[in-house]
């Protein structure tokens, strides 16, 4: 899912990409990196350390990242928050300082939350359909309990989808 975002915000002609990472140590951090990683290799765009913030998805954490990343050597012109949240903390900051988005910054998120839709404007985000991922989890773990531990272990493959909007969509812009 990273990867996609990444990929499209490449799309866009972004090539600072920026992105809002959690603690390092947590798995979603640990992949969602990876895949902006591989999508900027993929493109033989640089990978910039400066523009890898980590935070602890705190609104103070994402504030105290962006003023580093705004006042970097290279200006990022997207960022890619691994979650919804820090997208919205990061266009509301953005906003405070007057930072247009997209024409300026553009904006995506992870998560497809509601609140995406409604924010202007409104958030691009990955939707790794979470709802049906825990459907499919439990499904698998009654068909063991039921099967007992002699039955094989089975793996589920959920593919999620990048929804764009309007924060990260310079190509249409005027």
């Amino acid at each position: 899912g990273a990867e996609q975002v990444t990929e499209h915000l490449i799309e866009q002609r972004c090539r600072n990409i920026a992105i809002i990472a959690g603690p390092k140590h947590l798995f979603s951090t640990k992949r969602r990196l990876s895949g902006y990683r591989n999508a900027l290799t993929n493109h033989q765009l640089p990978i910039n350390e400066q523009l890898i913030a980590y935070t602890d998805f705190s609104k103070d954490a994402i504030r105290e990242a962006l003023d580093r990343l705004l006042s970097a050597t290279v200006m990022p012109d997207a960022i890619f928050c691994i979650s919804d949240s820090s997208a919205i903390h990061t266009m509301m900051y953005l906003k405070e300082k007057k930072i247009k988005i997209p024409q300026q910054i553009s904006v995506a998120g992870f998560g497809n939350d509601h609140i995406g839709q409604v924010i202007e404007p409104s958030l691009t985000s990955y939707n790794p359909h979470s709802v049906k991922v825990g459907e499919t989890a439990v499904k698998l773990f009654f068909d063991k309990l039921i099967n007992g531990n002699t039955a094989p272990s089975k793996t589920k493959t959920i593919k999620g989808e990048l929804v764009i909007r309007n924060s990260t969509l310079k190509n249409t812009m005027k």
